[in-house]
């Protein structure tokens, strides 16, 4: 069995989505414990990309597009055919998930993305950076995970280059709305070149673990108005059905918890903890 590492991004270059600066990582500290705990017991490698990664193409790229050069540093120190797993700070995984890294085939690995109103918006806004490429919804992936290997790094290179010829505009694009820095124009990208897509199974990316509870949070979040998340945590600290999706998925992805991430995650880890042990 070739080597496995499992790589959890914890950088701290602040990200801009519309009106939101997004910098704080006191959640950190639950998905590195239910990831760290999994990857023992599993004999996966286990480290967290805290180092901003010394490439001169980046000068004050958000973490989000830092995080595309952190694969060829890790890969060029192990061994020949490591497969890598690179998953957000905002993850947590289940004990007992399955060994997610026999779905990498040398394709890039990743779940389809879920939320069809940002898709849209998203890849209108990037549309002009790429003249000529079609993303259909059906193609679009999360990043919230991705497996991948050598024959992904030449795509993550062309990445980073994209996105240093480009800086100046996705920027304004990221700031004058909510549709994100690094996913979609990824997405792009790897149509652009024809690079295969292995889709993980939806269990594997659990996003929206809470749902969006209302139509009036969803706008107040898109339009970066603080939401009323004492409602929020009242409701799933209250609901029976608020941790379901504990039982729904390997991967719990905490998408939409912005504001009140770590108490979200913190809360999650108090019901399950006892499994990690």
């Amino acid at each position: 069995m070739s080597h496995r590492v499992v790589a959890l991004v914890a950088l701290r270059a602040p990200v801009i989505r519309g009106r939101q600066r997004r910098a704080d990582l006191s959640h950190l500290p639950y998905a590195r414990a239910s990831w760290e705990w999994w990857c023992a017991q599993n004999g996966v490698e286990f480290i967290v990309v805290d180092r901003t990664p010394a490439d001169a193409r980046l000068p004050s790229a958000p973490a989000t597009v830092l995080r595309w050069s952190a694969p060829a540093e890790i890969l060029a120190t192990r061994p020949r055919g490591t497969r890598l797993a690179l998953v957000d700070a905002d993850t947590m995984v289940r004990w007992d998930t399955p060994d997610f890294f026999a779905c990498y085939d040398g394709r890039l690995g990743a779940a389809h993305g879920l939320d069809g109103e940002f898709i849209a918006r998203s890849t209108a806004a990037f549309q002009p950076l790429f003249p000529g490429v079609t993303l259909k919804p059906a193609q679009y992936f999360n990043a919230g995970i991705v497996l991948a290997g050598k024959a992904q790094l030449e795509l993550f290179a062309a990445f980073v280059d994209f996105y240093a010829e480009h800086r100046e505009e996705i920027g304004r694009l990221s700031r004058a709305d909510n549709v994100g820095t690094d996913q979609t124009p990824l997405n792009f990208l790897v149509r652009r070149e024809r690079h295969p897509v292995a889709f993980l199974p939806r269990a594997l990316n659990l996003m929206y673990c809470f749902g969006w509870r209302s139509q009036r949070m969803r706008r107040q979040y898109e339009s970066g108005a603080k939401p009323d998340w004492s409602r929020f945590e009242r409701w799933a600290s209250a609901s029976r059905q608020a941790f379901a999706f504990i039982d729904w998925g390997y991967l719990w992805h905490f998408t939409n918890t912005v504001t009140a991430r770590s108490r979200a995650m913190a809360e999650t880890w108090r019901r399950v903890r006892q499994h990690y042990r």
